[in-house]
């Protein structure tokens, strides 16, 4: 039985279970080139009818004997009603079926040209193949919906598959209240003021600055994208098609926000659009984890700074992005966010950046070569501190719960030296499988509880990124369970 609830997590727990009875490339390769138990002429009918008569079950029930380490029938007919459901141009294509709303399915092309309506899209969408000289790839459509957020529109280039998948998260009422209302929200009551102004910023063009106190963990931001464009775009189609579509793109969203656009910072000297988006990236996804660029019209105004003040977060169910104060910021200072990974040491930093082509200046970087190797000794620490206990928790060491106590109470400090709070998460969770692993539960529980803590701080509360702090749980769960059973834990 397969239940509506069921999350990103949960399906690649149990996903490899279908998969290996899969034989080909990754992705549509699978259904030609692969081995594949493909649907008889009949099943296909059939999935079309149920995923789009109204009157049928929302969920597609398949049953069969398990029979451990055989090819089952439940196995086969899964996938074939995966294949099936690839044939019949389905939005998603999931181990999971679920029937989808007849609006979420590809339009018919006939009958929309004939009608001249390509809802929910403001028009009818333009499509590309990558040419004989590219790498082969899917074809790329562009989508602009309008009104979105507001009065504002939004240009998408990605597969019919994913645009398809995206419908539902197209609804304004599909946004929180929490970041609806917010006063930044493009949705918010007129009249709101947000904590922030766009100022020009010496070197740096223009930038967010806090017009009052910003508590530690308070929501500064909510912005949703004006572009989204699938990462594959840039890998396989080539730069005259590519520039083609990224244009029409633009020029399918209204004059202000074209306008809006094209104030943004350029760095790489490349076709204008492709400049702005590769110079003001958020990377965010569509589907189930598919890479997309994404620009924001207030939120790409943030620059960078080695030791940030905020971190973003990003809703695929709200196409929201939420931008977070990590400490107290206070009245006119700069609001910042890393643009590269944290814990990096200054060379590491310094060529990540050089895809947004600036040198970054920020006090860090901006600091004595003495202070400078300080700060890559302490980051260089950190890394072996959280191999040591990774390696005691896989059983490839054993560290004694004191040894356990000393290195976390130097990671901490170290952390709280370099400014890299955010990086707790990992490293508790570390510590905690440290714990479990020598026995110490009470402990053990201790930083999972701290981890759980972290982890709905910066990763939000959206079912889909529970997973991981779900798994540390469960295996503490367990841990305690057979302690219990042995009689070493009350």
């Amino acid at each position: 039985m397969v239940e509506n609830t069921i999350t990103r997590g949960q399906a690649r727990t149990y996903s490899p279970v279908i998969e290996r009875f899969i034989v080909g490339d990754e992705g549509p390769s699978k259904f030609g080139t692969g081995k594949f138990w493909v649907a008889e002429d009949e099943v296909l009918p059939k999935v079309r009818d149920w995923m789009v008569e109204p009157g049928t079950t929302r969920m597609l029930w398949i049953s069969s004997p398990y029979d451990p380490g055989a090819m089952t029938s439940a196995h086969a007919s899964a996938l074939a009603v995966i294949a099936a459901a690839w044939q019949a141009k389905a939005p998603i294509i999931s181990h999971f079926c679920q029937r989808s709303r007849r609006d979420e399915l590809r339009a018919d092309e006939e009958s929309a040209i004939d009608t001249g309506n390509w809802e929910p899209w403001k028009r009818r969408p333009y499509c590309i193949e990558p040419l004989p000289g590219d790498a082969p790839g899917p074809q790329f459509c562009v989508y602009t919906f309008e009104p979105f957020r507001g009065d504002r529109g939004l240009s998408v280039i990605t597969t019919p598959v994913l645009a398809a998948s995206m419908v539902d998260a197209l609804d304004d009422s599909v946004v929180p209240p929490k970041l609806r209302d917010h006063p930044s929200s493009s949705l918010a009551a007129e009249g709101s003021s947000p904590a922030y102004v766009i100022k020009d910023m010496p070197g740096k063009g223009k930038g967010l600055v806090a017009q009052r106190q910003i508590r530690k963990w308070e929501l500064v931001l909510v912005d949703y994208p004006v572009m989204l464009a699938h990462m594959g775009l840039f890998d396989v189609v080539g730069p005259e098609l590519r520039e083609d579509v990224l244009d029409r793109a633009l020029r399918q969203l209204p004059e202000e926000q074209q306008g809006e656009i094209l104030s943004l910072a350029r760095s790489t000297g490349g076709e204008t659009v492709e400049d702005i988006l590769r110079t003001n990236i958020f990377g965010v996804e569509l589907g189930i984890e598919i890479p997309h660029l994404g620009l924001l019209p207030i939120g790409s105004r943030i620059n960078h700074n080695c030791r940030p003040n905020v971190f973003w977060r990003y809703s695929v169910r709200a196409l929201a992005v939420e931008v977070i104060a990590m400490r107290d910021i206070e009245p006119g200072e700069e609001i910042t966010q890393s643009y590269v990974p944290l814990g990096l040491s200054y060379e590491e930093r310094k060529e990540d950046l050089k895809n947004w082509g600036f040198t970054c200046t920020c006090p860090l970087c901006a600091s004595s070569p003495k202070q400078r190797a300080a700060s890559d000794e302490n980051r260089e620490r950190l890394q072996d501190i959280y191999h040591e206990l990774n390696d005691s928790a896989a059983g490839k060491s054993n560290l004694t719960i004191s040894t356990i106590e000393s290195l976390t109470e130097e990671l901490e400090s170290l952390v709280a030296e370099e400014n890299l709070e955010a990086q707790l998460l990992v490293h508790y969770s570390a510590v905690a499988r440290a714990y479990m692993r020598a026995g110490e539960l009470d402990a053990a529980r201790r930083y999972v509880e701290l981890c759980e803590y972290l982890w709905v701080q910066y990763a939000g509360e959206e079912d889909d990124y529970l997973a991981g702090m779900h798994q540390l749980r469960h295996e503490l769960n367990e841990r305690e369970r057979k302690a219990t059973i042995d009689g070493r834990y009350r």
